[in-house]
């Protein structure tokens, strides 16, 4: 009976049920002995990336691909885990495999377009998307299509409130008419709840953190419903911190929802928006009498029932409205409270010095970089010459294309080079390889602006139309480098090349910067927990009139 791969499968699926992973693992492994079985090599890879073992996980996962006979669920999870360890042509073959297999399948099609999305093909992201999305508007490929139409130039406002609201009109959940228990003391601390997949060290997480510890708990309570898949030191000081604490990760929309109105949550506050893990579909029951969305990217949800989003006077400049469905809710300064990391090295001194050349960087998701933002680079290496690109980016096929990109513009492709993910320490090091940041467009970099600057680099940014390509104009402004924002590509091209031609003022800029970023609002983490304060007041006042 130990010897029997059957039993030991069995058994294995049990001790995975009931989170005992490493014996899961064992028993597999065990089962494995017999001789190789899809079902039991699939399981085991499950467990393995469970418990934090990506390397042996994606090996169990081809072989059991390898074996001939895979569905398309195994293939899925090779391509899934592919594309977490950074390889997407691996990624992309395993979903094209699976996807022939089962061709509609939105699962599938979901992640499709997200490792498309991650490759730069925009058009083949949203297309995916969509096909995933017809039919299934509360299916996360839904989501997909709503977030992938923000990396487009092309889209307006106007295009993305219409896509959004269809989406929020298209939900079956209606919203809770029951009438809410109010307490409408005018003194008592408020219940906030926020909800969230990230209450970990993830850019979320690392911009919530200061507002917790900062907020004047006699006037707001914060209760945390959290969705986060691995928690790590930072979900245990937000837990310590909480006043109340929810982990919700499996709970259906409904219980949440009941949980939500049984806490007796007065605003309750999403973290997610669209992106993978959001739970919109709880706010649009209206568990809660006041609702708003922050942080997670400066957009709108498309929701009725979801009443503010917040922002800030340079994410939106007063009187340029736009035609989403929330009311706008500007914190005072900043929509950000960026916290000093702790893992940050000193700042190094700028590399043009020791290397003859300038090097412009950027180390921003590569989806983010678009036509328009290849064209703005691409004006800049022409206008110094000499001067050299570094590039975040898995490594794939997606590289060579890139590079073929900036060959037609007239750039040496020789002068760019990339870097493949690193842990948050190397990344912050790696900083020192940069003189001069060049940030993206349509969508803007946010945390990766605050890292660069404290990590002493200048970053140089292209206004956007819509919140989400104005992250830097609204820090770079509170930190007081307004010099850095650019209109247009012509005066983002002049403003690096100017700045890279003399390089004593440069080296000047990158040794004062860390101390500048430090004394400004986007750090003021007392001043930003008042102005929090002030606007979930003002949003829970202006609603119980």
């Amino acid at each position: 009976m130990f010897d029997d791969p059957d039993e030991l499968h069995r058994a294995a699926d049990a001790h995975q049920s009931q989170g005992r992973l490493e014996a899961a693992i064992e028993a597999y492994r065990r089962a494995l002995r017999a001789g190789p079985r899809l079902a039991t090599l699939n399981n085991l890879a499950v467990a393995l990336k469970r418990v934090g073992r990506p390397a042996e996980a994606l090996a169990a996962f081809r072989q059991a691909a390898g074996l001939g006979s895979a569905p398309p669920s195994v293939l899925n999870n090779l391509g899934n885990l592919a594309r977490q360890t950074g390889d997407l042509d691996e990624a992309l073959a395993a979903y094209e495999q699976s996807l022939k297999l089962r061709p509609d399948d939105p699962d599938t099609l979901n992640n499709y377009a997200g490792a498309l999305l991650d490759a730069r093909r925009f058009d083949e992201a949203v297309a995916a998307c969509r096909i995933a999305a017809a039919g299934h508007p509360a299916h996360p490929a839904a989501d997909g299509l709503l977030y992938a139409m923000h990396f487009l130039p092309q889209t307006s406002a106007e295009a993305l409130a219409e896509a959004h609201n269809a989406w929020g009109d298209s939900l079956a959940a209606p919203a809770d008419a029951r009438p809410f228990e109010s307490d409408r003391s005018p003194d008592r601390p408020l219940r906030v709840g926020l909800v969230s997949p990230n209450f970990d060290f993830h850019a979320v997480g690392r911009f919530l953190l200061p507002l917790v510890d900062q907020v004047d708990r006699g006037r707001i309570a914060f209760y945390c419903y959290s969705d986060t898949p691995r928690p790590d030191g930072l979900t245990d000081r937000f837990r310590r911190a909480a006043a109340g604490w929810r982990d919700t990760l499996g709970l259906d929309d409904a219980a949440l929802a009941e949980q939500i109105r049984a806490d007796r949550i007065d605003v309750l506050i999403d973290l997610a928006l669209h992106l993978s893990g959001n739970r919109l579909e709880v706010f649009a029951r209206r568990p809660a009498p006041v609702q708003a969305t922050y942080l997670a990217y400066c957009s709108t949800s498309g929701l009725a029932a979801m009443d503010y989003r917040l922002t800030d006077p340079r994410l939106e400049p007063p009187g340029e409205a736009l035609p989403f469905r929330e009311k706008p809710m500007p914190l005072r300064h900043s929509y950000w409270c960026y916290p000093p990391p702790d893992e940050a090295p000193p700042i190094a001194p700028p590399p043009c010095m020791k290397n003859g050349y300038v090097t412009f960087g950027c180390l921003n998701a590569f989806r983010k970089v678009s036509p328009l933002t290849l064209a703005a680079w691409c004006g800049v290496l022409l206008a110094v010459p000499h001067s050299r690109l570094i590039v975040h980016a898995h490594e794939g096929a997606h590289r060579q294309r890139f590079r073929e990109a900036v060959a037609a513009r007239g750039v040496d492709p020789q002068r760019v080079t990339f870097q493949q993910f690193r842990s948050f320490a190397d990344y912050l090091a790696s900083y020192g390889d940069i003189d001069i940041a060049l940030d993206t467009l349509p969508v803007s970099g946010g945390t990766t602006t605050c890292d660069a600057l404290w990590m002493g680099v200048p970053v140089i940014t292209l206004a956007g139309d819509l919140p989400t390509g104005r992250s830097g104009v609204s820090i770079l402004n509170n930190v007081g480098l307004h010099r850095f924002v650019a209109r247009d590509v012509g005066e983002f091209v002049q403003i690096a090349a100017a700045l890279a031609r003399d390089r004593n003022p440069l080296a000047h800029v990158r040794s004062e910067l860390r101390e500048r970023l430090s004394r400004s609002r986007v750090m003021d983490a007392p001043a930003f927990a008042r102005d929090f304060e002030d606007v979930i007041r003002t949003m829970w006042e202006e609603q119980i009139r």
